[in-house]
């Protein structure tokens, strides 16, 4: 049974992502000036297993946002060699900013 709470989680998470980058932002609020390349993220759902009429388990999912001015941004190669379970759904450009979409799935 895992016993890990969605704040335990986040933060396990955030001190993975500052492996990649320092400039690591959870929800950002509008008035923070970012710092580029960087990765901003968020909890984008959660899925739980029930037993015996009780949550035996919540897998919570992160979806993150690489910025970057660069189309293969070599943070988006570091996200994927330090989490080999992530994926990555999509890229758009935006402002001569290339915002690539990552999910990953803690387990």
């Amino acid at each position: 049974v895992c016993t890990m709470n969605l704040l335990e989680k986040r933060k396990q998470l955030h001190s993975k992502l500052k492996m990649a980058s320092n400039n690591v932002y959870f929800n950002p609020p509008a008035n923070i000036q970012l710092k580029y390349p960087c990765i901003i993220y968020h909890l984008s759902n959660t899925q739980s297993l029930f037993a015996e009429n009780s949550r035996y388990q919540t897998q919570y999912n992160f979806r993150l946002t690489v910025l970057d001015s660069a189309a293969d941004s070599e943070l988006v190669v570091k996200l994927l060699e330090i989490f080999p379970t992530m994926d990555i759904v999509s890229q758009h450009i935006s402002d001569r900013l290339y915002h690539t979409y990552l999910d990953y799935k803690t387990f």
